[in-house]
């Protein structure tokens, strides 16, 4: 006599049906802890190259207006600003704007200017030559220049305090703004 056994190792439906709800949680949970890393990586960049950026913008202003000339020349001082003959930096009625002459007696302006995709970006207009100085991947929010000129005989002082404040364009839902702001000082 043969003894038929009824051994079925196969699963039922509920069982397939809880294995499949299990693996679909962790999966979900796995890719959201996924985007969110990618996303604070995204956000790391951003913060990371707006830095960078506007400390690059300060650092080439600063280097830029060492060693100042005193009295700026009249081609220099074309527009209207708030400027004596005897001044190292100039600034417009707005502060936007700084104007001085460096040491190799070349007008240099720094100002917010657009470029040709409209983003407004830190321009530098040294003579003829005009360059933007901060990447196309931030937009210049602000800057603001304060100058103090002391204007003694024997000791005079030209200091410019140069603020800019800029934000990330890359990943507009994360996007980062930042403030910096530096000071020099020029005497003959």
């Amino acid at each position: 006599m043969m003894h038929l056994r009824n051994n079925q190792f196969g699963l039922t439906l509920l069982e397939m049906m809880i294995a499949v709800s299990l693996f679909t949680i962790v999966m979900l949970i796995s890719t959201t802890l996924f985007i969110r890393a990618i996303d604070s990586q995204q956000r790391s960049v951003n913060s990371k190259e707006l830095q960078e950026g506007l400390n690059f913008a300060l650092a080439y202003m600063a280097n830029e207006a060492t060693g100042v000339l005193q009295d700026p020349s009249t081609d220099c001082i074309s527009v209207p600003l708030s400027c004596a003959s005897t001044n190292f930096f100039c600034t417009d009625n707005s502060d936007a704007e700084l104007l001085f002459t460096n040491a190799n007696g070349n007008c240099v302006v720094f100002e917010i200017a657009n470029d040709d995709s409209s983003i407004p970006r830190l321009q530098m207009t040294r003579g003829a030559a005009v360059d933007f100085i901060t990447p196309a991947s931030i937009r210049i929010t602000a800057l603001k220049f304060s100058v103090s000129n002391t204007d003694d005989a024997t000791y005079p002082i030209g200091r410019a305090t140069m603020s800019i404040t800029g934000q990330t364009l890359a990943g507009q839902e994360y996007s980062e703004t930042l403030r910096l702001q530096t000071t020099v000082a020029n005497w003959p």
